[in-house]
């Protein structure tokens, strides 16, 4: 399966409210697309649907930490914001959103 095939396929699993299939296949989109992190916001969306809380938060982070060096500030506080709606308290997102 290509890419835009599993793309469209986690996308068309995560509306169908499948969220754990769709948090394996938004897994296997990110090893296969690194770069991606709008991927690990989907992932991170996925899992929080399945109450993986601390899987959500790995998956925002690293996603607003690579839109952060990619220099995409916004993006980087809209993924930051998203760990902080699950945790208030998570320090390293507080001290990154800080450094921006």
């Amino acid at each position: 399966m290509d890419l835009r095939e599993l793309k469209d396929k986690a996308a068309a699993v995560f509306a169908k409210g499948k969220f754990e299939k769709a948090a394996v296949l938004y897994t296997e989109l990110c090893l296969k697309e690194p770069g991606d992190f709008q991927t690990k916001v989907r992932l991170g969306d996925a899992w929080a649907r399945c109450g993986e809380k601390a899987k959500a938060i790995n998956a925002y982070q690293a996603a607003a930490e690579g839109f952060a060096k990619s220099g995409l500030l916004h993006r980087a506080i809209a993924a930051s914001k998203l760990v902080l709606a699950l945790d208030p308290s998570h320090r390293g997102v507080q001290q990154m959103l800080a450094g921006l």
